[in-house]
């Protein structure tokens, strides 16, 4: 029964989103522009961290 439930809720809200991207994408408004993304720099930077990989541990002889 809780199954059903659940699968008759996903059916329905399945429904409502395919009917508002249909009312949404149908509008004369509607439109899609695609600027170019400032502030990304082309060039990796590389920071030394405070940390090293190393670790100074005393060798067992």
């Amino acid at each position: 029964m809780l199954t059903k439930v659940f699968f008759g809720g996903y059916v329905l809200l399945t429904i409502i989103v395919i009917v508002n991207v249909f009312i949404s994408t149908g509008q004369r408004r509607n439109t899609m522009s695609i600027h170019h993304i400032d502030g990304i720099s082309k060039k990796t930077i590389e920071r030394s961290s405070g940390h090293n990989d190393t670790v100074n541990s005393p060798a067992k002889e």
